[in-house]
C-alpha cells in the first residue's frame, strides 16, 4: 500500500488569495493539522485540529458586507482564561465584552463623573448651564468638556446622580432647582427651599433615563430664586454629575 504524504493542500485558485484556504502542518510537525486563510505559499491560521478536536482562533457570526453587522467570538493573541466577543469580522473585532471564570463582563459600560472647576455666578430666576469641564473618570471618553455635555454611545438605561451647592442666598425661603437635561428639555428637577438669609445649601437630583447611544445628550442647569445673584460652589465633592449605564436596551 501507498501512503500520499504532503504538508500543504490548496483548497481553490482564486487569483485573489484569500478566496482559498489551505489545510497544512506547521513547519515543526506537532501533531495538528491547520486550516488557513490564503494560498499554500502564505496561509493565515484560522483554525485547527488536534488530539482535543477542533480548536479555532476567531469564529465570526454573520458574512454581511458591513463588518460591524456581524460579530465574531474570540481569544486575545496572548491567551489569558478568557472568550471575548466582538462587532465586526474575525480579522479584526472591536470587543464589546467578556467570558472569564467569574462569568462575564462588559468591556466598557459606561461610567462618568465630572465637576465644575471654579465657581459660577447664577443670575436670579434663571436657568443657568453649568460648566462641568473638569473630569473625575470616564472611561469611555464621552464627556463634551467643551460642551458640558454627556453623550454616552451605548443604549439602555442610565443613573444619573448629581448634587450642587448653592452659596449666598440672601432671601428667607427662596427656593433652588436643580434640572437634569436631555435634548435641551426638563428630564429630572431636584429642589429645596432655604429656612433663613444668608446661607448654604446643596440639593441633589437622580434619576434614570433613557439613552440611545447616538445623538442623546445630558446636561445640568441651576436654578433660584433668591433675588440677588449667587455662587455655585466649584468643590468636586459638593457640585458633580456622574452616570452610569446600569441595562443596555
Amino acid at each position: 500500500m501507498s501512503t500520499i504524504k504532503t504538508k500543504k493542500v490548496q483548497v481553490g485558485t482564486d487569483s485573489t488569495a484569500s478566496n482559498n484556504f489551505t489545510i497544512y502542518t506547521p513547519g515543526t510537525p506537532d501533531g495538528t493539522v491547520r486550516i488557513g486563510n490564503g494560498n499554500a505559499d502564505s496561509p493565515t491560521e484560522v483554525g485547527r485540529f488536534d488530539a482535543n478536536g477542533y480548536a479555532a482562533n476567531n469564529i465570526q457570526i454573520g458574512t454581511d458586507a458591513t463588518s460591524s453587522n456581524n460579530f465574531t467570538i474570540y481569544q486575545p493573541a496572548t491567551p489569558d482564561g478568557t472568550l471575548r466577543i466582538g462587532v465586526g469580522n474575525a480579522n479584526s473585532p472591536t470587543e464589546v465584552g467578556q467570558f472569564n471564570a467569574n462569568g462575564y463582563k462588559a468591556a466598557a459600560n459606561p461610567i462618568v463623573k465630572s465637576y465644575i472647576s471654579s465657581a459660577h455666578n447664577l443670575s436670579n430666576a434663571t436657568f443657568t448651564k453649568l460648566q462641568f469641564n473638569t473630569i473625575v473618570y470616564d472611561n469611555t471618553s464621552t464627556f463634551n468638556t467643551t460642551n458640558y455635555r454627556w453623550i454616552p454611545q451605548i443604549a439602555g438605561y442610565y443613573l444619573i446622580n448629581t448634587n450642587l451647592h448653592f452659596q449666598g442666598l440672601k432671601a428667607a425661603a427662596s427656593q433652588v432647582y436643580c434640572v437634569i437635561s436631555k435634548n435641551a428639555a426638563n428630564e429630572a428637577f431636584g429642589s429645596i427651599i432655604e429656612t433663613s438669609q444668608d446661607s448654604s445649601l446643596s440639593t441633589p437630583c437622580t434619576a434614570i433615563v433613557y439613552m440611545n447611544g447616538t445623538t442623546d445628550y445630558l446636561e445640568l442647569y441651576a436654578w433660584h430664586n433668591s433675588g440677588v445673584t449667587i455662587t455655585m460652589n466649584a468643590d468636586r465633592a459638593l457640585t458633580y454629575f456622574s452616570g452610569y449605564l446600569i441595562q443596555q436596551g
